[in-house]
This record gives structure tokens, sequence and C-alpha cells, in this order.
């Protein structure tokens, strides 16, 4: 379902995009396209984006007949309100005058995840760690990986032995697809 990790990855801007589109379509195919092309991505923003999508805490901001994806600031003011933060850009949604808005949680939309996209997003997470720069963490995320034993790992895993120098890391790839293969039924 997902796209290779094979892909070169965009720009931060294009990745979060890419993430914003997902979010406001309604068409599962595009979602799980744009979703899957976001593999591998090295932004804090989309990986909490989509953590929070996929636990029903993505809002649309609406305004001026525009639909503006936001996260919520963790921090609230004394009245309950919070900041909103853009993921198209990581930046807080700001009035006219340049202050950041504020509003109250439940005055907003969340972004509606069925248990499909729930299952895509799942997967994109799982198969974020393997574009971490830090060997170790990708060689633990892919003996992860394998122990899921999801068949639908296998691609990216071959992907990925193909350009990977570290030999253990290289060594936990073999592995991971040795582990898959013995859960396949054939």
């Amino acid at each position: 379902l997902l796209l290779s990790s094979a892909a070169p990855l965009a720009s931060t801007n294009e990745l979060r995009l890419r993430l914003t589109t997902a979010i406001l379509s309604e068409d599962l195919a595009e979602q799980t396209r744009l979703i899957g092309s976001l593999i591998g991505a090295d932004d804090p923003v989309v990986q909490q984006a989509l953590v929070a999508w996929r636990g029903g805490a993505v809002y649309l901001f609406e305004t001026n007949n525009l639909k503006v994806p936001v996260l919520l600031d963790s921090q609230a003011d004394a009245d309950g309100n919070v900041k909103m933060i853009r993921i198209a850009d990581g930046d807080n949604a700001k009035a006219g005058d340049g202050t950041p808005l504020l509003v109250t949680p439940t005055d907003l939309t969340p972004v509606d995840a069925s248990s499909k996209l729930r299952k895509i997003i799942k997967e994109t997470l799982d198969l974020f760690a393997l574009g971490n720069p830090n060997p170790k963490m990708r060689r633990d995320a892919i003996t992860k990986l394998g122990q899921d034993q999801n068949a639908s790992y296998t691609p990216h895993l071959k992907s990925l032995l193909g350009k990977e120098k570290d030999p253990e890391v290289r060594t936990a790839l073999v592995e991971a697809m040795a582990i898959i293969d013995l859960a396949a039924p054939e």
C-alpha cells in the first residue's frame, strides 16, 4: 500500500504540504499515497502531526472559507485557551496584528481518521525510523519491524539493504526480512 522509501525525500515545506493535503483530502487513495510519501521524513512536525492525527488530535481551524489543519499547543492559558500550530509551516496561527490566535479546543473540529487510515498512518510511523541518521536507532527500528512480521515492510527493508552502509544495520535488515519470511504463508 505504501510508497517505497527509496523515493528521494522532498524539502520540509514539500513534506508538510503533502501532509496538509492528505489531511484535507477526503479520498482514501490520495491520502494513502501522500502519507506513504512521508516515510523517512526527518521532520518532527510531520511525525508529531501523524501521531496526533491517528489519535484524533489534529483539528481544522476554519477562517474566511479556508480550512487550516492545526495541532494544539499543550500549554493552556488561565481561561483554558490554547495556541494553534499550523501543520503546513509549524508556526503559530496568528491574528492580523501578529499575535498568536487562542482558541478553546472544543470550538475546533477534529479531523476524522477511519480505521483504514489509522492503519496506514501506523505503518508510516513504524517506517519513519528507517531514515534516522543514528545507525543504532535504525537497527533497533528494523529489528522491531521484523518482529512485527508484516510482509508489507519487506519492500522497504529490501530497498534499504542496497543503500545501507553500516554493517550492524545491514545484518538487522537481513535478519528482519528472514523473520518476516518465516511468517509468510507460502
